[in-house]
C-alpha cells in the first residue's frame, strides 16, 4: 500500500546509500572547493592581472637551507589574494632545487635554476642559487635550539620557564640566559636529558614529542623539523653558545601590509638577516602575535 511515510523512508534510504558510496569522493571535492574559495575565485569571478612572488630571488647556502615562497594574485580591481597554496610551481632543474606544492624550495646540488610559478593564466619566475649543498648544517644552540624551545613553549612561564622550573628542571624565561640554559640542559648530573649514544632516546626528545609521559603534553611531532634539528644538535655533541656567533641583525616580513576582508587568510614569511649578509627563512621558528585578536587571529 502506498503511503507518504513509506515513500519518505525509501527516499531517505536511497540518499543514505548514495552518500555511503560517494563519501570517498565527497571529501576531496569539499577540500578542492574550500581551496578555490580561499583563493578568491568565487568572490571575484575574474582572473588576476599579475602575480607577485616574495622573495624575488633566493640564495640557499647549505644542505638544509629550505626557503618558502609567497604568491599573491593582484586582481583587476587592485585587491590582493594569497594564492600560495593553490599556485603551481616547477623547477627548471629538479636535481638542483626541488619545490613542493606549497612553494617550499629545497637545495639538492650547487647551481642556479629558475622556478616557474603559475596561477590562473598568469606566471612569474624567480632565480634560485644554491651553494654548499653538500655541506651539513651545523645546528646552533642560540640560532636553532633556543628558538625551538621558545616557539614550542618549553621555556614559557607555564612550563620550565617559571622561576622554580618544573619537576626538577628549569630554563630561563624565553631564553634570556643562553649560558644557563645550556648548562641546565647538558651538565646537570642527576638527569639524562641528553643521550649521546642514542640521541633519539634523550629525554629532551622523548618528552616534547610525547613518546614518554610529559605534563606539558606533546609540543611537536616525531619526525618534524623541530625533532630533527634537536637530534642533529645532540649528534654534533651539543655545541654550546658561541661567543663569536653573530645575532640576527634584522627581520624581514613578507608580504608586508595587507588589507583583508572577514574570512580571508594570509600566509606570512619571515627572513632573518645577519651582519655578514646571510639570510635565511625563519618562519618555522617565529612566534606571531596579534595586538587585537577580536580583529585578526594569527597562528
Amino acid at each position: 500500500m502506498f503511503t507518504i511515510a513509506g515513500l519518505c523512508r525509501k527516499i531517505s534510504r536511497a540518499i543514505a546509500s548514495l552518500l555511503r558510496r560517494g563519501f570517498c569522493l565527497l571529501i576531496p571535492l569539499l577540500i578542492f572547493l574550500a581551496l578555490r574559495t580561499q583563493a578568491g575565485l568565487f568572490t571575484s569571478g575574474k582572473k588576476p592581472s599579475r602575480l607577485i612572488v616574495h622573495p624575488a630571488s633566493l640564495e640557499l647556502l647549505d644542505a638544509k637551507g629550505e626557503h618558502g615562497l609567497l604568491v599573491t594574485a593582484v586582481m583587476p580591481d587592485g585587491s590582493e589574494i594569497d594564492v600560495t597554496d593553490v599556485a603551481r610551481y616547477k623547477s627548471a632543474e629538479p636535481k638542483i632545487v626541488s619545490v613542493s606544492t606549497n612553494g617550499l624550495c629545497r637545495p639538492l646540488a650547487d647551481g642556479t635554476v629558475e622556478i616557474a610559478i603559475s596561477y590562473q593564466g598568469r606566471s612569474e619566475k624567480i632565480r634560485v642559487t644554491v651553494r654548499d649543498a653538500k655541506t651539513a648544517h651545523k645546528a646552533s644552540f642560540r640560532q636553532d635550539v633556543l628558538p625551538i624551545l621558545t616557539k614550542t613553549g618549553c621555556n614559557a612561564g607555564a612550563c620550565q620557564g617559571k622561576l622554580a622550573g618544573q619537576n626538577g628542571f628549569k630554563l630561563s624565561l624565553r631564553a634570556f640566559a643562553p649560558d644557563w640554559d645550556y648548562d641546565w640542559l647538558t651538565s646537570e648530573v642527576h638527569s639524562r636529558r641528553i643521550d649521546y649514544a642514542f640521541p633519539d632516546e634523550s629525554l629532551m626528545i622523548l618528552k616534547p614529542t610525547g613518546q614518554v609521559p610529559h605534563e606539558g603534553g606533546q609540543r611537536f611531532s616525531p619526525g618534524s623539523r623541530y625533532h630533527q634539528m634537536l637530534v642533529d644538535w645532540i649528534k654534533a655533541r651539543t655545541p654550546g653558545p658561541a661567543t663569536n656567533e653573530a645575532d640576527c641583525a634584522s627581520l624581514e616580513l613578507f608580504p608586508g601590509n595587507r588589507t583583508m576582508k572577514v574570512g580571508d587568510t594570509q600566509r606570512l614569511l619571515v627572513r632573518a638577516r645577519y651582519p655578514n649578509g646571510r639570510t635565511r627563512d625563519v618562519t618555522w621558528l617565529t612566534q606571531f602575535f596579534s595586538n587585537d585578536e577580536t580583529v585578526l587571529d594569527v597562528r
